[in-house]
């Protein structure tokens, strides 16, 4: 014979021991202070998207934006995008800018990441491409061999996000370089 179940409010009969109270008690005690989404007297408030107006859920990585995603990706783009520089990106490099010029500034780095010292055999065999040479001032047309400097294309990819940090670091990278 099976072992019987009890709610613990009413005691009427539930299904299984993991059931500790039967569904008319659970509505009852689940409302106010009792509801698991209850916080400083309110309950978990449904948000709405302020573009769109449709439901968020609660957990959306851009309900802090109050967007859904569709207009979270729709707003973040150019001006409103937090890296936006002006659409620098979208400026041709100098004519300087040429394959001999990159791969002397390879050679003068010793085929290193100026970051972190990853050589370009290994950048090869990672990404299946060479060294990047990057402006150190993120001017396409300042072709200065005192402001490209080699790096991976993983920590490249770092530099693109927080430029003042960057700018700062290389320059004094590249005045070791011109010392030694």
């Amino acid at each position: 014979m099976r072992k019987k179940y009890y709610c613990i409010d009413c005691r009427k009969q539930v299904s299984d021991y993991r059931v500790i109270r039967c569904r008319k008690c659970k509505g009852k005690s689940e409302k106010g202070k009792n509801n698991p989404n209850y916080k400083h007297g309110l309950t978990n408030k449904s948000s709405f998207c302020i573009d769109c107006k449709i439901k968020l859920s609660n957990t959306a990585s851009f309900h802090k934006y109050k967007r859904c995603r569709l207009c979270y990706y729709k707003y973040f783009r150019k001006e409103n995008h937090p890296n936006w520089n002006n659409g620098s990106s979208f400026a041709p490099y100098s004519i300087d800018f040429t394959k001999k010029l990159k791969e002397k500034i390879r050679e003068r780095d010793n085929y290193k990441c100026k970051i972190c010292g990853l050589t370009e055999k290994e950048n090869l065999k990672l990404y299946n491409k060479k060294l990047n040479v990057h402006h150190v001032d993120y001017d396409k047309q300042n072709c200065k061999e005192d402001n490209l400097i080699s790096l991976c294309s993983s920590c490249h990819m770092k530099t693109h996000y927080n430029r003042e940090k960057w700018t700062k670091l290389f320059k004094n990278k590249t005045e070791e370089i011109y010392v030694n």
